[in-house]
């Protein structure tokens, strides 16, 4: 008798406390699709989150993440649409197919890679309005200079973004892109005052419309950002 009563006043406790420890989990680091899935149907993930780090891996590639992958992002940040903080690091195909002897296998990864931040990118959009601080930071993939347009609308969405961190190699030039046609239609955040570029190698390209468009976005809304030279980009 005495050992079911302790275990229904630490039942009551529990109960009590839960709330509480759920409003000091703030910030939450996620690794992975594992550790993904195990969050969202946790108590821990809730509109109190306000810092979260998510790294994107490979694992996310496979067949079985793949084909939710939208549904998870989507859960994550409806769930938690106070987060002020984001960091997302894409690690990129942990598959030992980037040879040189295999480049169509590793373009087919890297897209594989790209649609997953597209899908990130947009939940982002739809239901992080409170969102302050962004950091993108591209570990091990280099990501196509293509992926810039979506980029350019999920940042034009975010109100409240003061901080911008673009890190690893984003924008690998491609010959075949042209000019960013959606940018004459949207805006950065007039908050953003703080744009920072960490580049991880040579091949670190990104477009002098979308420079322009960072820095100087009234020229786009007025046709002029064709009449003036974009800010050099030092690393």
């Amino acid at each position: 008798q005495s050992v079911r009563q302790d275990l229904v006043n630490m039942t009551l406790v529990h109960r009590c406390w839960a709330p509480e420890v759920r409003s000091l989990q703030r910030r939450v680091v996620i690794s992975g699709p594992h550790q993904l899935v195990s969050f969202i149907r946790s108590v821990y993930c809730g509109p109190h989150v306000r810092e979260l780090i998510l790294h994107v891996t490979g694992e996310f590639e496979e067949d079985r993440f793949f084909s939710i992958c939208s549904s998870l992002f989507a859960g994550l940040f409806s769930y938690c649409p106070h987060i002020q903080s984001l960091s997302l690091k894409f690690s990129g195909s942990t598959k030992k197919t980037a040879s040189p002897d295999s480049t169509t296998a590793f373009k087919i990864l890297v897209s594989s890679m790209v649609m997953i931040a597209n899908h990130a990118f947009r939940s982002m959009a739809k239901h992080l309005s409170k969102l302050e601080r962004l950091w993108l930071i591209a570990e091990s993939f280099p990501v196509p200079v293509y992926c810039w347009s979506e980029l350019s609308k999920t940042l034009a969405s975010f109100n409240s973004l003061q901080f911008l961190c673009l890190g690893g190699e984003w924008g690998t030039q491609d010959s075949r892109f042209g000019p960013i046609e959606n940018l004459r239609q949207i805006s950065p955040s007039s908050s953003l005052k703080t744009i920072e570029f960490r580049p991880s190698s040579e091949s670190w390209y990104i477009p002098s419309d979308l420079i322009t468009w960072l820095f100087l976005p009234s020229l786009f809304r007025t046709g002029d950002a064709s009449a003036i030279t974009p800010p050099t980009i030092e690393n």
